[in-house]
């Protein structure tokens, strides 16, 4: 039995009918940047998250730039994040011309440490940047009374979490701004590169919305209008062309209606995963009752991880080890000065982690064999 880490193709097919007359309709529009999916989208996408305003924007990594920018983060500026996530986290802030500061994570969630975070603030720190790794969410009351303390910026890098919670919030939603990604594979995943700056501020709103289209005015009004289209006549900052196109918001808005089913397979699967595998020398995801893990991922910590991806691959089933090595001990930030040994428990983590299969579109049949192949190379 084929069991692929993710199976897109299946995905749009199970979608067909509503994603080709939703691109049909663009194309058919002639309008195909900042027209009106996109403004329905950013609408529909924040009702959905419960904040104020949505920017889209044309990728994850944009997201987290752009709101560290509208955050007034810059030249000298220090920003905590963790070093088990992609690259994009990181290079965001140093594109921002802030320092990278790295702080240790949590051994049970594997997202960023709260205490960790408070040993690694200076007088130069401005923000923390927490990721929600693989669909859990970092301990967000422990960042946001560290921020509130320290005077501190929190933007969430939410890029693997759309739809996870912490007491009942939605992730994006529980700093001061939120960041997603709209990457294929993604818990709402789009059919190129895409991601949203969420935020009740209206003024980094205002900031984003003219960062994205190369820093061109907008009145605040407009922005209060849905982001409603403007005669444009000033720059003010000196932007970018990320705008998320109108394709790519019509296919979200088609993925956003069964955004809730698609989550609740998720979390099916993942009961199956939790119910099937415990007992086995392994260490299975937290599940930590004031959160809602979504599992972009369901990550495992096995000490021969190495051996147990190559049985997978050659029983025909995906896994994938992510974030290794971690960022810290990668060369594209050697010039920060980290060594092996800084943060033990991210490196433990990326030593033995692996992602197995995990997606709406996945058989229980499917599931049956990913466990029973675990079970008999495990036992």
């Amino acid at each position: 039995m084929h069991v692929p880490v993710y199976d897109l193709q299946l995905e749009y097919k199970s979608l067909k009918n509503s994603i080709d007359r939703a691109v049909q309709d663009v194309l058919e529009s002639g309008v195909y940047v900042l027209g009106t999916q996109l403004k329905e989208f950013e609408k529909e996408f924040a009702e959905f998250c419960g904040s104020r305003y949505v920017v889209g924007v044309n990728s994850g990594t944009a997201a987290i730039q752009l709101a560290l920018r509208a955050a007034g983060i810059g030249t000298g500026d220090e920003v905590i994040t963790a070093p088990n996530t992609d690259i994009s986290t990181a290079s965001a802030v140093s594109h921002c011309g802030a320092r990278v500061v790295f702080a240790d994570i949590d051994e049970c969630t594997l997202t960023i440490s709260p205490m960790e975070i408070e040993h690694r603030i200076t007088s130069c720190t401005k923000a923390i940047l927490p990721v929600h790794l693989f669909g859990q969410v970092a301990d967000m009351s422990a960042i946001r009374a560290i921020a509130d303390k320290h005077d501190l910026i929190v933007v969430e890098d939410a890029a693997l979490a759309v739809g996870a919670e912490y007491n009942g919030d939605i992730a994006g939603t529980l700093g001061d701004v939120g960041c997603v990604s709209f990457a294929p594979g993604k818990i709402l995943g789009g059919i190129g590169q895409g991601g949203a700056v969420i935020c009740d501020s209206v003024d980094i709103a205002h900031a984003v919305l003219s960062l994205r289209n190369y820093g061109k005015e907008y009145r605040s009004d407009e922005v209060q209008q849905n982001f409603a289209r403007a005669k444009l006549t000033k720059f003010v900052y000196e932007g970018y062309n990320q705008r998320l196109d109108e394709i790519q918001a019509a296919f979200l808005r088609v993925k956003l209606s069964v955004l809730d089913d698609a989550i609740e397979r998720r979390l099916k699967i993942a009961r199956d995963y939790f119910q099937s595998l415990e007992g086995l020398d392994i260490t299975l995801p937290c599940a930590i009752t004031d959160r809602r893990h979504v599992f972009r991922a369901y990550t495992i910590l096995v000490e021969d991880r190495d051996g147990l991806a190559r049985y997978l691959e050659s029983n025909d089933i995906g896994a994938v080890i992510y974030y290794a090595p971690p960022l810290h001990l990668q060369g594209a930030f050697a010039y920060l000065g980290y060594k092996k040994g800084d943060f033990p428990v991210a490196e433990y983590a990326s030593a033995n982690m692996l992602s197995i299969p995990i997606y709406p579109t996945m058989t229980d049949a499917q599931v049956e064999y990913v466990i029973e192949k675990i079970r008999h190379y495990i036992d």
